[in-house]
């Protein structure tokens, strides 16, 4: 029989186990399907009719006391395939709760073909968990057979509800749900990176757990696009029996070829029902011919029309909210046609992260008025901590240039500013450059304009180039920022006195430049040099102080180690921070307060690490984006904190949160990404997950090669845990020559690399053997 056939032939009849045996025939007529597979489901029945009671309805599975070293607790579901009981380990090595998939053998007995199907998805099953690694993936523990050679699958156990009930019962708002389904949405993608699509995402296979922590369960229908685990592709095309008709994908219903977009499609089915408590479709009573028409040629209707039909105390939002962007992604998401939805699960991910950040969606299309809209919204995490890049050059630039009075007509400056501000925008429309422009061509189109549009008034000057420089610092655009940076420091040098706020503001962004450009001497000279001429000319009270303080001790906690020297410093700031009249934003009080809890971690203070860590995110919380770059901060610093007190799972948990929020802020390379997937490797790596520890690694050296062309400490730092993951690793691949790189680089480097070269012999020694190796000194 031809394998497509015989699936959908098997699907088929699996249903029709749930009619009386004097039914069935007239059932099958009902159902619409081709006279091919209805001779074939016929020469099933035929076949299982001499079966001991094929037909009849299905006894419970017998539960055995025992399965290998696991004890069998309680029976926690049962379907078709078998059942899941709760279990714990029999021979008290550790205590531990685990869910048993048990796979029915009894109904097949009769059949050869079904029990080799059977038999056949659960072992792909068991072996497609094996490897998957992710927080929001169900693990697969253990695996056997019991006396009468019925596979059984262990797993790791879920205390707690269905998506969708866990959605309603919680009442949980719409930013919390989004929040939840991009974490779904990330384990699907690692399954699709591991080359696996699931192809019955539905609610009931995703648990959420008492910690609010998704996980995804049951790939036993999954399929497998590498050819590891199957036989030919023929053999992997889905029949109606297994997938869940409501959330499939109109491929996956008429037994074409499937693909992740399926996955994508029924991704975007889930978050329709959660956002609007109700599903695009109702196919209950409808046989398979009119649920295939329903599901692959109607047009649901629009989730916040959907959400009408739901009662108001159950919304997660009111239907304004959905209507617009929400709609349009989970329609995008929905789409009839694969080829038109979004390109990858991480593509979906990233629109919801996208659209909880205020910014502009993929999905919403190339409107000319909403991308003008975003243009300024799109970049003021990568570029200001508080507002976009045109809104603060037009207001904080005029601001402080009417406080200094530098400029006798107020007016005329301010004509300046809005011309000035007019044409930064003329230069973001579409019509007026032919394509949306980015922001660091908009800024450096900007920047050709300031010498004649200021040539008359140098401090507003001074004042342009230093947020353009500014911004392009926060981009890592070195040789821009290092441009514009350093003249408008001249030219404050040439109109205003030693002590003075701009001044300071100056010396400090070119003392962080410094710092980018790995030239730790000339930032650590210039830190101290800015604090002291504020402190010289009493200006402590000024924010540029606090800023100073907060940055110079983030150099010495970062690159010279020294966490001790560095907590002074930003107990310093928080304390002027705090004093009456300060005018530090919160947002940069929560930054201090972050550092000071890492300072504190480093220093063994785990407890006040803690409540500091809880202080500040609490604040970060209230005053932040959702993905702004200082939240993805507190969560690398708080992972890395939980991960050292024995929580691994929770800090890598949130150290994997942390780096999908650098890369939404930061786009493409960024030190801040670099950041990110170092740490994470490293956490790996000592949580012994040595494949995903060696990827990290390898992305991280790659992209430190694209920001660093030259020697930079980044890149030796890079290329001496990539050594230490690839020796971990066990890798054939010579990690000596990658050593040797980071030595001679960090001998060229200016400052005490002690420290790292220390790191270097560490990673040699654990290389050699045994009786070779010599303790290392501190």
């Amino acid at each position: 029989m031809d394998l497509e056939l015989e699936s959908a032939a098997l699907a088929l009849f699996e249903h029709g186990l749930q009619t009386q045996p004097a039914d069935f025939l007239a059932w099958l007529e009902q159902q619409g399907a081709s006279p091919a597979i209805n001779r074939a489901v016929t020469e099933l029945l035929n076949a299982h009719q001499q079966s001991q009671g094929f037909l009849a309805p299905k006894a419970p599975l017998v539960m055995p006391d025992l399965l290998g070293p696991w004890r069998l607790l309680e029976r926690l579901s049962e379907g078709g395939m078998g059942a899941v009981f709760l279990a714990q380990r029999a021979d008290d090595t550790y205590q531990q709760r685990v869910a048993i998939k048990l796979i029915r053998m009894e109904q097949a007995a009769g059949s050869p073909t079904i029990k080799r199907n059977l038999v056949q998805r659960f072992e792909a099953e068991r072996q497609i968990l094996a490897r998957l690694d992710h927080p929001n993936i169900a693990r697969i523990l253990d695996g056997g057979q019991t006396s009468d050679q019925e596979p059984y699958l262990v797993m790791e156990y879920v205390d707690g509800p269905d998506l969708a009930r866990y959605v309603r019962t919680r009442k949980l708002g719409l930013e919390a749900v989004l929040r939840l389904m991009i974490k779904v949405i990330g384990a699907v993608a690692e399954a699709h990176r591991n080359l696996i699509v699931h192809r019955d995402l539905k609610p009931e296979n995703i648990l959420v757990a008492e910690s609010g922590e998704p996980k995804l369960l049951d790939f036993g229908i999954a399929k497998i696009l590498s050819d590891e685990l199957t036989e030919p592709r023929t053999s992997t095309v889905t029949a109606m029996g297994a997938m869940t008709p409501a959330y499939a994908s109109p491929e996956q219903v008429r037994l074409e070829p499937i693909t992740t977009a399926s996955d994508i499609y029924s991704l975007g089915v889930l978050l329709y029902e959660l956002l609007s408590g109700q599903r695009p479709y109702e196919l209950r009573g409808l046989n398979p011919v009119d649920a295939q028409r329903m599901v692959c040629d109607t047009a649901p209707p629009r989730p916040s029309v959907a959400i009408m039909r739901t009662p108001a105390v159950d919304r997660a939002a009111p239907p304004r909210r959905l209507k617009g962007e929400l709609d349009k992604i989970v329609l995008k998401a929905m789409h009839k046609d694969p080829q038109h939805r979004y390109a990858s699960a991480t593509a979906f991910a990233q629109d919801l992260m996208q659209f909880l950040a205020g910014r502009p969606v993929q999905a919403r299309g190339d409107s000319l008025a909403y991308r003008l809209r975003k243009f300024v919204a799109r970049n003021k995490l990568a570029v200001f901590s508080s507002a976009a890049v045109v809104l603060t050059l037009a207001g904080a630039t005029w601001n402080t240039w009417r406080q200094n009075q530098a400029v006798a007509d107020s007016a005329s400056s301010a004509q300046q500013m809005n011309a000035f501000l007019i044409d930064v925008l003329a230069n973001a429309d579409p019509f007026t450059a032919g394509r949306e422009t980015t922001l660091k061509e908009a800024l450096y189109a900007a920047e050709t304009e300031i010498d004649q549009r200021f040539a008359d008034r140098p401090l507003l000057e001074a004042e342009v180039r230093h947020t353009i420089g500014y911004a392009a610092l926060s981009r890592n655009d070195l040789e821009q920022a290092e441009r514009l940076l350093s003249r408008a420091d001249q030219l404050r040098r040439q109109e205003l006195p030693p002590g003075a706020p701009q001044r300071a503001a100056s010396s400090n962004a070119l003392a962080w430049l410094s710092v980018n450009q790995g030239k730790y001497g000339a930032a650590r000279q210039r830190y101290q040099q800015t604090l002291a001429d504020i402190e010289r000319a009493g200006g402590t009270d000024d924010r540029i102080y606090v800023t100073a303080l907060n940055d110079y001790g983030l150099m010495l906690l970062t690159h010279d180690e020294q966490p001790q020297r560095a907590l002074e410093l930003f107990e310093k700031a928080r304390r002027f921070a705090l004093s009456p009249g300060s005018k530090t934003p919160e947002t940069e009080l929560s930054s201090i307060i972050n550092n000071l809890a890492r300072s504190n971690d480093l220093l063994g203070n785990v407890d006040e690490a803690l409540a500091l860590y809880e202080e500040g995110y609490a604040l970060a919380v209230k005053v932040l984006p959702p993905t702004h770059p200082n939240l993805a901060s507190y969560l690398n610093n708080r992972g890395q904190l939980v991960f050292n007190k024995g929580q691994q799972r929770e800090g890598l948990e949130l150290m994997e949160e942390s780096l999908a929020m650098r890369r939404v802020s930061f786009s493409g390379d960024h030190p801040s990404v670099w950041l990110g997937l170092l740490n994470l490797s490293t956490l790996s790596a000592k949580a012994e997950r040595s494949d995903r520890a060696l990827t990290l690694a390898r992305e991280a050296t790659a992209m430190a090669r694209r920001l660093y062309p030259e020697a930079h400490l980044n890149l030796a730092i890079s290329l001496i845990r990539e050594s230490a993951r690839l020796q971990e690793s066990g890798s054939a691949q010579d990690y000596v020559t990658m050593l040797s790189e980071a030595e001679m680089m960090l001998e060229e480097l200016e400052g005490n690399n002690d420290y790292w070269l220390t790191e270097i012999t560490e990673v040699r020694q654990a290389a050699a053997p045994a009786e070779e190796k010599k303790p290392v000194n501190p």
